[in-house]
């Protein structure tokens, strides 16, 4: 890749031109994967492109798309910016009227949806009158036919075809006519501690991340692999690491049948590479957890034996030496007759390395995957800086956030924020005035600010002899104590999170003399457990009251140490399944603190209440 010269669309021209016979992508049809050649793809990016040129779509104008993840998320993605424009995706996962807020403040004419059921639901819950054409990627049983912004992906395609019949040279002069430091897409940051921000990212920007995240992969032979995509493409994780970074160094991009079937498709593929955040790490965990609650006695011995061994040759490698001969054999013969299995049912097998980005992820999670004989790591990054600024080496200490990417810098401020440059920095936010070497005009004070070309993240962290990274918190999360106590949640929360039994956790006690926290647990995991024990419940709020499920997380937080050690003196469970919930997932599946925090208010201060009586 040329991040100097080139944007995305023409790198992946080129990549048609170089190998178009290649499968690039697969997709299920009637329960059948069927594949596209690079050819295939570049055909129907090149006539969405001169389709959108005969709409009126101009170089530099916003194109939203607003869908789930599918071959044609990436279709409309490189067809719109062939033809010039600057792609936002918007998250789906956010309720309707954030969605259409958004939309209003990209102010874009054209919108892809997936069909016609989500364009009635935003419809209905704002106002989308500067929107001129909604393209629909399944337009089945359209009946909005008298709405003439409507058109379908397959109809936009033809008039795109009409018009490259026309004029053969038009995809030619419109790749020209753009360079690397023109905007290639908009992307959301998650929300977690506010309202998102749309970040604007140069094609250099991407292209450079891309470039970085292959580099420091490469000795794992991972990114031309097979990939499973299934997190939303609205978040920089994905769209940049799994999908472009991917993409141009010639993976197949398997696109998950819908979020109900990514386990199994996960199994089908057998991928070699997974960028995924910590949440689908500790689903894939508890799954296998609940799954051996039904192995026999032997089968439950033969795991733990064997698992305890492959920590020991992880441990070992972390400190630079080798395990014992006895333990590498014992561990070869039950990572072929136990683990081995066990990673095939996760969809594993042939994982060469896992990375875990949006948030950190628990060390003694870590240090379970690789026991499991499964390389995961940890990368660190921002959607400022294309979501990609570190990632762990091979061997690195479980909480190791690795050395910086090739081309990025990074350094501590006095208070240990870190601070970040590059070529894969912002160009700015969606209305706000571009960076400048040396200020930054942002439209609040929470935004990160650039400080002689550094980037504040809000992120604390570490770094130590070797250059290695680790992050400790954020300094918007940190609790001030009634005690003068400065507490930062992540650690805390991560150390409860490692339950099976937890989905995730939101540690309080600003402004109070103790900790407490609120509870959102694993519905599978527990659900099985309290079935188990013909624990009697109707609904997930009565599974979450029920007198066992509440000794059972109780008992958890015990485990972890989160009472004896870090003092958290009582929990709630949220009592609202997570994907009944949407508006309080940010699209990394993570809590939105601030949203809990103000929803249960009430709670926390019944905690506080009782346990000073």
């Amino acid at each position: 890749m040329s991040p100097s010269r080139g944007t995305l669309p023409a790198e992946f021209s080129r990549l048609v031109a170089e190998r178009p016979d290649a499968t690039v992508m697969r997709q299920k049809e009637l329960g059948v994967w069927r594949q596209y050649s690079a050819r295939d793809v570049g055909e129907q990016v090149a006539r969405i492109a001169a389709g959108l040129s005969a709409l009126g779509v101009r170089p530099g104008e916003v194109v939203a798309i607003a869908a789930g993840t599918c071959k044609e998320w990436l279709l409309a993605d490189l067809g719109a910016q062939t033809a010039g424009a600057t792609v936002a995706g918007v998250h789906v996962t956010d309720a309707a009227h954030e969605t259409c807020r958004e939309l209003a403040a990209l102010e874009a004419r054209v919108l892809f949806i997936e069909g016609e059921e989500q364009f009635e639901t935003l419809l209905e819950a704002g106002e989308l009158a500067r929107l001129e054409h909604i393209v629909v990627f399944r337009a089945d049983g359209l009946r909005r036919a008298g709405d003439p912004r409507l058109v379908s992906l397959h109809d936009l395609q033809a008039r795109g075809q009409q018009a490259l019949a026309a004029d053969a040279s038009l995809v030619q002069r419109l790749l020209s006519s753009r360079t690397a430091a023109d905007a290639a897409m908009i992307v959301y940051t998650s929300g977690a501690t506010g309202r998102s921000k749309g970040v604007l990212l140069s094609h250099r920007a991407v292209l450079t991340a891309a470039g970085a995240l292959q580099t420091a992969l490469a000795g794992t032979g991972a990114m031309a692999g097979e990939r499973v995509l299934f997190q939303p493409l609205s978040h920089v994780m994905e769209r940049i690491g799994g999908m472009y970074a991917s993409l141009m160094q010639g993976a197949v991009l398997n696109f998950v049948e819908s979020q109900d079937t990514v386990f199994d498709n996960l199994r089908e593929v057998q991928p070699d590479v997974i960028f995924a955040v910590p949440r689908i790490w500790e689903r894939l965990h508890s799954s296998l957890v609940v799954t051996l609650h039904e192995a026999t006695r032997l089968q439950q011995w033969a795991y733990e034996r064997t698992l305890r061994l492959g920590e020991s040759v992880a441990r070992a490698r972390e400190q630079g030496t080798t395990a014992s001969a006895a333990t590498r054999l014992l561990h070869a013969v039950g990572n072929r007759l136990v683990l081995g299995n066990l990673r095939r049912m996760m969809g594993l097998d042939r994982l060469r390395v896992g990375i875990s980005g949006g948030a950190p992820l628990s060390p003694s999670l870590v240090r379970w995957y690789r026991g499991m004989g499964i390389d995961l790591r940890h990368a660190w990054g921002l959607t400022e800086m294309a979501g990609y600024a570190a990632i762990a080496e091979a061997g690195d200490a479980p909480e190791s956030a690795g050395r910086p990417l090739p081309g990025v810098e990074v350094r501590l401020s006095e208070q240990a924020e870190i601070l970040v440059k590059g070529a894969s920095l912002l160009s700015g936010y969606r209305g706000s005035a571009p960076r400048s070497q040396s200020q930054w005009q942002s439209q609040s004070q929470s935004q990160p600010e650039l400080d002689d070309g550094w980037l504040r993240t809000g992120d604390i962290g570490r770094i130590d002899a070797s250059g290695r990274l680790e992050i400790v918190g954020r300094l918007d999360e940190v609790i001030a104590m009634a005690t003068g106590r400065q507490v930062f949640p992540m650690e805390l929360e991560n150390r409860i999170k490692s339950s099976p039994y937890v989905a995730d956790v939101v540690v309080v006690g600003d402004g109070r003399p103790q900790l407490s926290c609120l509870v959102m647990i694993d519905h599978e995991a527990v659900e099985q457990w309290a079935q188990e024990r013909q624990v009697a419940f109707s609904d997930f709020r009565s599974l979450c009251a029920s007198p066992e499920v509440l000794k059972l997380i109780g008992d958890e937080l015990k485990r972890t140490g989160a009472q004896a050690e870090q003092g958290v003196i009582a929990f709630r469970l949220i009592d609202t399944p997570a994907d009944g919930d949407e508006a309080s997932l940010t699209p990394a599946m993570k809590l939105k603190r601030w949203r809990i925090v103000d929803r249960y208010s009430g709670a926390i201060d019944s905690m506080y209440a009782v346990a000073a009586a």
